[in-house]
């Protein structure tokens, strides 16, 4: 089953602050970050992200590889 989440208006930074964008999500993984996304399809989901901030692949630093 494939689900979209659209993020409206949520700050952005990666790392450095790239400003207010919308982020489009598709099953669990960012397809687009872009300003005033459009995108119609009967799975999306929509959610205000106003006053939030996102940080697209953020890893946990404190990694140990062997």
């Amino acid at each position: 089953m494939i689900l979209f989440t659209l993020i409206k208006n949520v700050s952005v930074f990666q790392p450095a602050d790239i400003g207010v964008k919308d982020i489009l999500v598709c099953n669990d993984k960012i397809i687009d970050i872009c300003v005033n996304l459009q995108f119609e399809h009967p799975s999306l989901n929509t959610i205000d992200g106003q006053g939030l901030s996102a940080i697209p692949g953020y890893i946990d630093q404190h990694v140990h590889v062997t």
